[in-house]
Formats: C-alpha cells, structure tokens, sequence
C-alpha cells in the first residue's frame, strides 16, 4: 500500500506468478474521493499478454480493496484455468490476514483461500510496486467506468498500456530509493546519511525471484569510473552517475534476466542490480559537505544501507548469495566480500565476484605520466575512502595501494572469482596509453605488442595461486573489452557470455552446468 498525495489517496496493487508456464497476473486498486478502480493482467514468462481487466470498485477501506483485488484476481485465473500459481503481492498486511485470520474480513479471506485451493497455490509472498505499472494504468482506467458495471475483460493490451506492456517483455528493471535509516551491526538505530553525490537518496534495480530461485540472491555493484576531483564529481552529479534524480530505467538482460531462454541458470534467482551514484567505488565516507558544492561523499555509506534494506526484504533467508562488482564496481565487491558473508550467518553457499576490476600498476605511459596509483591516491583524498580499506593492509602500505586487488585478495577468506582480460580497455589505456585505434584496426608496431605481451604477465603474476580452488577462481580472456557481465549484451556477445556465468556456476555451485 502506498500514499501518493491527497486526503485519502491510496494504492495498492498485486502480482501472481504461474509456475510451470510463468503466467503473471497483476491487480491495482486506486481509491481516491469516490474514485476507485481494479486493474489486472496475465502475462507469459515473456511477458506477453494474455488477458487484462478493469472495473470500478464500491467504496471501502484500504485493505478490503486489497482483498477484494486479489479475489478478482484469482476469478480470473479460474475461468481461464491457469494453474499452479505463485503469488507474490506488494501487501505485507494482506499476506498475512490470507496467511493467519482476521474475523473483520473473514468472508473474503475465506474466498481467497478457497480459489487458492482450487489453483494448487504453492506460494504467497511479498514483491514490490515497481513490477506493476502495467495493472496501475489499467486500475486508473477502471476509475473512468460506471461503477455497476461489469468489468471490462481486454483480449489484448489497450494502446495506453503497450509501452508498459513492451517494457515488461524486455525485462525493464525500476529503480528502488532505499530507506536512509537502518540498524547497524552493534543494533543501534542511526541516521546513516547515505547518499549520491548530489545529496539524494541511493537507490537500485530489483527483480523478485520465483519457484526454486525464490531463496538464491545475486547482488550486482554498478560500474561507472570514478571522479577524483571536485570539477568532475560536480559534472557527474547532474547523471545517473551521481544522482538518483536522473537514473532511467534498467534493462533486465543477460545474467539479470527473467527469461529462463536467456538466462537459463539464473533466470529465477532474486537479482539486484545496486546504482553507482558516488564515484568514489562505494568506499567515500565524509560527514561534512562543502555548502558550495553540496558534494556527499559516502559511498560506503551507500553499501551499508542497501544491504541492510534488502536483508529486510528476504536477503537474510537466503540459500545462496552472490556479491558481483564491475569495472569500479569490482573492487568494493571484493572490499566487502567477508562483510557480506558475516551479515549471512545462515546461508550455506556465499561466494563473491569482481568482473574487469583486477587492475595493476604497470605504467608505461611516458606521455600521460599517470597510472592507477595515481587515480587510487586522489581517490582516497577526495572520499576519505581510507576509513573503509582494512587496517591489516593500510597498517602495512599506503592506503592507495590497498586498492590493487594484488594487495588485498589475501585478506579475503569468502570465495572469490575473478573476471579479467589482460587486455582490458581501461588497463591498457592508464598504463600503456592510446591503443585502442592501433588495436581495433590491428595495426599495432612492434614495441607494442611487446608492451602488450608484458602487460599480461605482469597481470598473470598477481593473480592468486592457481592451486587454491576452493576459495579462488577465475575466467581469464585474451580480447581487447572492458566487463563481461555490465556493458557486453550485444547479440554476437552473449554465448560468449553465457559461457562466462556456466564457468562460474560450476565453481559457485559445485555441480556440472550444462
């Protein structure tokens, strides 16, 4: 339930997942000075239209309309005989009535039981409001109908609802604020004040897991560079990249994807894709803000908060959990691997991974003068991210080098796998400089590819010993990219990705991926 604005505006809306064909059935109930109408639809696991309906609801409380939605919701599913069903609906407060009693609605609790019964209902459980704008707009057109009227049943989806309708078939994921207040490890409640650059809210992309994924979760930390001066983090604070006020929407593909046919071993796992707003790699921790350029630098700030949120929201469960960073979100995925096992203390299977973050110091650039160590110092100038680098490494080196994962993997006692290609766009362009035209059009000279040659050893030689498979694994690649699993989704690219994620797999899970 959810209160936008206005004496008694409120809305509710619900969301049912078929099992075996994936069928999904959305209801929305808007309720608002006389205004008030029930919206719904079933969908394939593509997303595609099946059915929808709308009509105009009598006047009643909140939480009856809630009742009242997924009983019409579940009639629907009846007369087309679409079962098993998992349900999922974003009403903590009707999961449970349905779950346990309450005599004020016993009538209506009673019917939904019975439908339920007759659908061999395997599951009801909570899922957010993001993942029904679909049913939202049909609710608001049901508000427009007589109220006597029987509901309008659509055969195919009206013209005012096809854009939600084609977002929902390319897996279009939503952006979720997170709650600014949570507990903290010693049970304090606090203020965390974790914020983007630009003072707003963090945020980030979720998509419920269902069936047998409903208790496996993947954690993706966004990639994005870093800014490393007051000039570029300001430039930065106006996008997505900086700002929760300007992120879009999020295509849901490849890993992330709900398709079973795209993402065949992940499809049905709780997926979370957590925006990259503070440019310092989730590390920056300052308390005061410069009033002239209201910059927040609270990166680490940001991981607490989003993981607290989500172990509310069923993360604490889990079967298995994965934590995955790419490019600049790479290295807080490797920072917080051990914190993020302890916050499980009851999940069997926890494994981290870093994807085209494993940079080292080989600086051969003679014209720029610069390589990572320079970036990483200004870094923790700038965000104060020393505060989150571990003691038993800062207490033997400078606190930039700790951001070389050469120098901090051995403090790491969760499994880690690692994503690195040698030749990765942003390794080469800091240490070697301007090669990417040489080596797109295959023109490279002689001190070049020696250059090449030599980046890859030096590379090889800091990856951890082979040997210790149990706790380490990695997926090595020879082609000129930059992320295997953020920025690589173009149709020629994603065997080769699959094949990435099956590797993985068959290290995370210890069993044969076919």
């Amino acid at each position: 339930m959810r209160k936008l604005g206005g004496v008694g505006k409120i809305i509710q809306r619900y969301f049912l997942r078929y099992l075996v064909e994936q069928l999904n059935i959305d209801a929305y109930v808007k309720n608002s000075l006389g205004h008030r109408g029930l919206g719904g639809l079933v969908r394939n696991h593509l997303g595609h239209w099946i059915i929808g309906l709308f009509e105009h609801t009598p006047l009643t409380n909140p939480i009856r309309a809630e009742l009242l939605a997924i009983r019409r919701g579940l009639h629907i599913v009846v007369d087309h005989s679409l079962t098993p069903l998992e349900i999922n609906i974003d009403s903590t407060e009707a999961i449970h009535m349905i779950k346990d009693n309450n005599l004020l609605y016993d009538n209506l609790i009673v019917d939904c039981r019975y439908l339920m019964s007759k659908l061999e209902v395997t599951k009801l459980s909570h899922v957010f409001r993001e993942q029904n704008r679909v049913a939202d707009a049909l609710a608001k057109e049901g508000t427009k109908v007589a109220i006597f009227d029987e509901p309008t049943i659509l055969i195919v989806p009206p013209l005012f609802v096809q854009k939600e309708v084609e977002a929902d078939i390319l897996g279009t994921m939503y952006i979720r604020l997170t709650n600014n207040i949570f507990n903290s490890l010693q049970g304090r409640d606090v203020t965390q004040n974790a914020v983007c650059l630009d003072g707003s809210p963090p945020a980030y992309y979720m998509d419920r897991g269902f069936g047998e994924g409903a208790q496996s979760w993947m954690i993706h930390l966004s990639g994005g560079g870093w800014c490393r001066d007051v000039r570029e983090c300001q430039n930065r604070s106006t996008t997505s990249f900086g700002s929760s006020k300007h992120m879009p929407p999020f295509k849901s593909r490849g890993h992330v994807s709900n398709n079973k046919d795209a993402n065949p071993d992940l499809f049905n796992w709780n997926k979370v894709m957590v925006a990259y707003c503070d440019g310092g790699a989730f590390t920056g921790d300052v308390e005061t803000v410069d009033p002239a350029t209201n910059l927040h630098f609270r990166g680490a700030r940001i991981f607490s908060a989003v993981m607290e949120d989500l172990l509310s929201k069923g993360l604490k469960d889990a079967k298995n959990a994965i934590l995955i960073g790419s490019s600049s979100g790479a290295y807080p995925a490797m920072l917080y691997c051990d914190r993020f096992s302890k916050l499980l203390p009851n999940t069997p299977r926890i494994k981290c991974l870093t994807d085209s973050g494993y940079f080292v110091d080989v600086n051969k650039n003679l014209h720029k003068g610069k390589g990572f160590e320079t970036i990483y110092k200004a870094l923790v100038t700038l965000h104060g991210s020393a505060k989150a680098l571990p003691k038993s490494c800062t207490s033997r080196m400078k606190p930039e080098l700790c951001f070389f994962p050469q120098n901090m993997q051995q403090y790491i006692k969760t499994p880690l796998y690692t994503i690195m290609s040698p030749f990765d766009i942003v390794q080469v362009g800091t240490s070697l400089g301007d090669y990417y035209n040489a080596i797109k059009q295959n023109n490279c000279s002689a001190n070049r590819k020696k250059n090449l040659r030599e980046l890859r050893l030096e590379l090889l030689s800091k990856f951890p010993n082979a040997s210790d498979t149990k706790s380490r694994g990695a997926f090595i690649d020879s082609q000129f990219h930059h992320t295997r699993l953020q920025n690589y989704w173009k149709p020629q690219n994603v065997s080769v990705v699959n094949n990435v994620v099956r590797h993985y797999l068959v290290w995370l899970l210890k069993k044969d991926v076919i």
